[in-house]
């Protein structure tokens, strides 16, 4: 009887991970839990950007935020857009705000600055506090805007988020796909730990 002692290929739900690996173990947990889904084809698309729309949708979701059927205080946020009900969770317990007092900006890529100060928001909301497990900042560090500073560097020190091969945080670039679902699995899973 012959017997496979090679590793056996990982089987993902999704057929186009093969070069986010990285994120892999991510996208299938938050695809268990409802939380992100592909694009009806078997594809996940790791490598395509995210908006504020879709972010604020993965994160209501992930974190069991009630939603809420409501008139938006935002002119580009209709009751019929299939995000009016996130948006309006993420403004009620303060995880988002507007890019301006009248604009969600709902079709915008979020930053990487962005994504982060909402995370860290969402582990407020939650009661979670965040362990360091190393010292310092991304090598960008300056360039990170001054209301996302304190959650860049925190969740760079709670090793949540990690710097590029240089050590660069790109706080103004967009995030992908695979980006956005690792960085909200790795706060579930430190949540859990904590409970």
């Amino acid at each position: 009887k012959s017997e496979n002692r090679g590793n056996p290929r990982k089987i993902y739900s999704y057929a186009d991970l093969s070069g986010a690996e990285w994120a892999a173990e991510y996208i299938e947990l938050l695809t268990e839990r409802g939380v992100i889904n592909g694009d009806g084809n078997g594809l996940f698309r790791p490598e395509a950007s995210v908006t504020r729309a879709e972010f604020i949708k993965m994160l209501v979701a992930a974190f069991d935020i009630p939603r809420f059927n409501e008139a938006s205080e935002f002119d580009d946020v209709s009751t019929d857009d299939w995000y009016a009900p996130y948006v309006a969770a993420g403004v009620k317990c303060g995880i988002v705000k507007g890019i301006s007092r009248e604009s969600f900006g709902a079709a915008e890529l979020i930053s990487r600055e962005d994504l982060t100060v909402m995370c860290a928001r969402s582990a407020d909301y939650t009661g979670m506090s965040l362990n360091n497990i190393r010292e310092g900042v991304p090598s960008d560090f300056e360039s990170v805007s001054d209301y996302a500073r304190d959650a860049v560097g925190g969740f760079y020190r709670a090793g949540i988020i990690n710097g590029d091969t240089d050590g660069s945080f790109r706080p103004r670039d967009g995030a992908t796909r695979a980006e956005a679902a690792k960085i909200i699995a790795e706060l579930l899973l430190k949540k859990e730990v904590v409970k």
